[in-house]
C-alpha cells in the first residue's frame, strides 16, 4: 500500500488511483493530500482527479476555487482556466478568470502566448486566441519569442503562413546555441517538414572535448525514403548564402539551424581547449 506522499504524486502524475478502493477510501485520500498542496497546480490536480474517480462536481468546484485563491501568475490562471472549462464545463467561470483577472495581469510575450493557448485549448476560441497572440507578436524580440509563439499558433489556430513568417523572424534572431537547438526542435515539433523523413535528435550539453563533439554530430541522424530529398539537404549544407529561399523556407531554416548549432559546438570546443 502506498503512502500519502506516493499516492499525490500519482494525483499530480495524473494516474491515480493505481489500485481499485472504494470512494469512501478515495474521499480520505484526497482530504489528506489537500495538507500537502503548495501551489495552484497542486489544487488543480487533485480537483481534476475528484472529477475523474469520484464524478464529484460539488466538491471539485470547492477544490477549484481554492486553486483561484492560491494565483499567483498568469500561467496559474491558466492552468484553472483550463481545467474548469474542460472538466467542470464551467465557461463562463472560465471566462472570468480569463477577462477579469489574467489580462490585467498580463504584461509580457509569453504571458499572452499562454492566454492564447489556454482560450484556443479551453474555449476553443481561435478568433479570441488570434487576438491574444497579435498582442505577443507586438512584445517579441528574441529568437526563443518568435518560435514560442510560432508554436502556439501553428498548433492552435493553424495559421501556416503567419507561424513561418515568426520561424523566419526566430532564425534571423537566433544568437545563441540554444537558439539555434530550440528552433530545430520547434520545427520537428511541430510536424511541418517530415512527411519525407523522420529525425532524430538528443541534446549534448557542457561540450568540453572532440569526443564530446563528434557524439553531438553523430546524434543528428537522417533516415531517408529517397535520395532527392537527400541532395536537397546537402545542396542547403553546402551553399554559400544565408538568404532565405521562397521554396522550403522551413526546411532551410531546420538544416541552417543545425549548421549553426554544430558551428557554435566547434567554437566552443576551440576557446575551451585556448583556457587550458
Amino acid at each position: 500500500m502506498k503512502n500519502i506522499i506516493e499516492q499525490f504524486n500519482d494525483i499530480r502524475a495524473g494516474v491515480f488511483p493505481l489500485e481499485k478502493m472504494d470512494k469512501r477510501k478515495m474521499k480520505l485520500i484526497f482530504a489528506k493530500a489537500l495538507d500537502l498542496v503548495s501551489n495552484t497546480f497542486d489544487y488543480t490536480c487533485i480537483a481534476d482527479s475528484i472529477i475523474k474517480n469520484l464524478n464529484d462536481f460539488v466538491y471539485a468546484r470547492e477544490i477549484y476555487k481554492m486553486a483561484e485563491y492560491s494565483i499567483v501568475d498568469i500561467g496559474d490562471y491558466s492552468i484553472v482556466a483550463s481545467s474548469v472549462a474542460l472538466r467542470l464545463k464551467d465557461l463562463t467561470w472560465a471566462i472570468k478568470i480569463l477577462t477579469k483577472e489574467a489580462l490585467v495581469q498580463a504584461k509580457t510575450c509569453w504571458d499572452y502566448i499562454m492566454l492564447g493557448d489556454s482560450i484556443a485549448e479551453s474555449l476553443q476560441d481561435t478568433d479570441w486566441a488570434k487576438k491574444m497572440y497579435l498582442l505577443a507578436d507586438g512584445l517579441a524580440k528574441t529568437s526563443h519569442d518568435f518560435c514560442l509563439l510560432a508554436n502556439s499558433i501553428d498548433f492552435s489556430i493553424k495559421d501556416k503562413k503567419w507561424s513561418e513568417e515568426l520561424y523566419i523572424k526566430a532564425y534571423n534572431t537566433a544568437v545563441t546555441p540554444h537558439d539555434s537547438y530550440y528552433l530545430m526542435n520547434s520545427l520537428i515539433i511541430s510536424n511541418r517538414l517530415y512527411n519525407n523523413f523522420n529525425l532524430i535528435l538528443k541534446e549534448q550539453t557542457n561540450i568540453i572535448d572532440n569526443r564530446e563533439f563528434e557524439t553531438t554530430i553523430s546524434d543528428f541522424r537522417f533516415y531517408f525514403k529517397n535520395m532527392k530529398f537527400k541532395k536537397k539537404v546537402i545542396d542547403i549544407l553546402s551553399a554559400n548564402t544565408n538568404e532565405i529561399p521562397e521554396r522550403e523556407k522551413l526546411l532551410f531554416i531546420l538544416i541552417k539551424s543545425m549548421q549553426k548549432f554544430i558551428c557554435f559546438s566547434v567554437k566552443n570546443i576551440i576557446e575551451q581547449t585556448q583556457s587550458r
